[in-house]
C-alpha cells in the first residue's frame, strides 16, 4: 500500500511541475512594429523568459529609430539603435565603452516605449 501511495504522489508531483513551465508572453501583432523588430523581441522572450529588456522608439535626425536593450542592468553589454529597416546606426556600452552616436542623448526624442508595454 505504501508503494502505491508513493507512486500516486510521484505522478501528481510530475503533473504539477510540468504544468508550471514558464511560457514566453505572446506578442500581439501590431502594424506599427517592423517585422524584424517583432522577431527580435519574440526571440529574446523565448531565450530569456525572465530577462529584463526594453525597446523604445525615438526620433533621431528626422527618422524613427528603435533603441534595443535586452540586458537592462547588465555590465559590459551593448545597447543598439536601429533604423526602421533594421540597420544598426548606433551602439552604446560594452567593455570598451563604445558610443558611435555621441549626440544621441541630445538629439533623440522619445516617442514611445514599444516593449514591454
Amino acid at each position: 500500500m505504501v508503494i502505491t501511495y508513493r507512486i500516486v504522489l510521484f505522478i501528481l508531483f510530475s503533473f504539477f511541475f510540468s504544468a508550471c513551465k514558464a511560457q514566453p508572453p505572446a506578442l500581439a501583432p501590431t502594424d506599427s512594429l517592423p517585422a524584424w523588430l517583432s522577431e527580435k523581441i519574440i526571440r529574446f522572450t523565448a531565450d530569456a523568459p525572465g530577462g529584463k529588456g526594453k525597446v523604445e522608439a525615438y526620433e533621431y535626425h528626422r527618422q524613427t529609430v528603435y533603441l534595443v536593450d535586452f540586458c537592462i542592468g547588465c555590465p559590459d553589454h551593448l545597447v543598439y539603435v536601429y533604423n526602421v529597416q533594421g540597420e544598426e546606426i548606433c551602439r552604446f556600452g560594452g567593455i570598451t565603452g563604445s558610443n558611435t552616436c555621441p549626440d544621441f542623448d541630445r538629439q533623440a526624442e522619445l516617442i514611445a516605449t514599444v516593449w514591454p508595454k
